[in-house]
């Protein structure tokens, strides 16, 4: 005759010989690490499609992904431009309404976008002033595409700024943080982990692996549509760090200490000759946590198995 006796984290089964043998149950594992709270890296090339991926992946691989917050650079930039429209609105508001008011304002403002073209603030004295009355938000929308939509030198900003913020969203984001990012430097997203794990997050690591043509083109759409483009040169300056840097990942999940919790590395599948055409496959799932428990309680538990 067996009896059998479960605990949270094992099974003990009693033979009627005196026997006893304790078995590691690693669907408890599983179910517990699926509990608690989760921070997820979501790396992958400039339009990638992580943000869609969020939306309609996420849910599938956790679960309890509901309600969650988002961490992004790209966020925090398109803040930090809508509160330079904001600035510059102010400054025409107050500075002389005249032509060479106007043109010296323009002449400020001039910058470099990541094509290395100059951009020149589209505003005129005669748009300003049939416009000034329709508000500073009018002000931003009427030129977000043309001009701060592609804003970049403020990109230096945005991530420091992003990472004040990030201190807070730990605190704030219940069960689920997302950091959206390229994430070519593990260095910086381990930290950001370590931090996590200090808080009582879960670490997880989904890499969206993307052909570079696909996500230059997608760029090459997003910056015709929205105005939002970070250039063929950023993209092709991160494509062969992304491998090693996901690789680094996996070797941080495989120590017995480490903060990477579980890696899941995603493939695009194309169905059509568009860039956005297709869906992502998942060709591996690693469970560190699950290995790293078995692991660590083999020894352990193996000592528990006594004659009696």
């Amino acid at each position: 005759m067996i009896l059998e006796t479960r605990y949270d984290d094992r099974v003990v089964f009693h033979y009627s010989d005196g026997l006893m043998f304790v078995c590691l149950d690693p669907s408890m594992h599983d179910f517990k690490q699926d509990m608690q709270k989760q921070m997820i890296v979501l790396m992958g090339l400039p339009a990638s499609g992580k943000s869609t991926f969020v939306g309609s992946h996420l849910r599938k691989y956790f679960p309890q992904a509901t309600g969650f917050k988002v961490t992004n650079s790209d966020n925090q930039l398109v803040k930090t431009q809508y509160v330079l429209a904001m600035d510059h609105f102010k400054l025409l508001s107050e500075m002389e309404q005249t032509e060479e008011a106007f043109n010296k304002f323009l002449l400020d403002t001039e910058y470099t976008n990541n094509a290395g073209d100059r951009v020149q603030h589209p505003v005129t004295l005669e748009w300003w002033k049939a416009n000034k009355a329709a508000g500073a938000t009018h002000f931003y929308q009427t030129f977000r595409k043309a001009y701060y939509a592609t804003y970049f030198d403020l990109r230096a900003i945005a991530k420091e700024e992003d990472a004040k913020l990030f201190a807070d969203k730990i605190l704030t984001a219940g069960n689920v943080l997302v950091i959206d990012t390229v994430g070519a430097k593990p260095s910086s997203v381990l930290n950001r982990m370590r931090s996590g794990k200090a808080k009582g997050f879960s670490c997880s690591v989904i890499y969206l692996e993307k052909p570079v043509e696909l996500c230059i083109a997608g760029d090459k759409h997003r910056g015709e549509t929205s105005g939002r483009t970070v250039g063929t040169k950023v993209i092709e300056g991160y494509a062969d760090a992304m491998d090693i840097a996901f690789a680094a990942y996996v070797e941080e999940g495989n120590k017995e200490d480490g903060v990477v919790d579980r890696t899941l590395h995603f493939k695009w599948h194309s169905t059509g000759p568009k860039a956005n055409e297709g869906t992502y496959n998942l060709v591996e799932d690693i469970k560190h946590f699950l290995k790293r428990a078995t692991t660590a309680k083999v020894a352990s538990k193996m000592s528990s198995v006594t004659e009696v």
